[in-house]
């Protein structure tokens, strides 16, 4: 039998990571909005450490800016 053990973090601790409110990790897990998983345990809502991270990872995005376009498309809201 395999056994695994994982790091469980509550819907408090993971909206407070994302920065959203548990009401929205709702709406995501009802709605599978996002693929965040979850795991279920009767009652109980837990996210795995790992699972967390690569949805940090996955939403990460890197813009390198050019500074020879700076004057080109510059839309700032000023």
């Amino acid at each position: 039998m395999n056994i695994q053990i994982f790091n469980r973090l509550t819907p408090t601790q993971v909206a407070e990571t994302l920065g959203v409110t548990t009401g929205t990790l709702a709406v995501w897990r009802c709605t599978k909005r996002y693929q965040l998983p979850f795991v279920k345990i009767g009652r109980k809502i837990f996210y795995r450490s790992e699972d967390v991270n690569a949805f940090i990872e996955s939403r990460t995005f890197c813009k390198i800016s050019d500074e020879n376009n700076m004057g080109e498309n510059n839309n700032d809201l000023r």
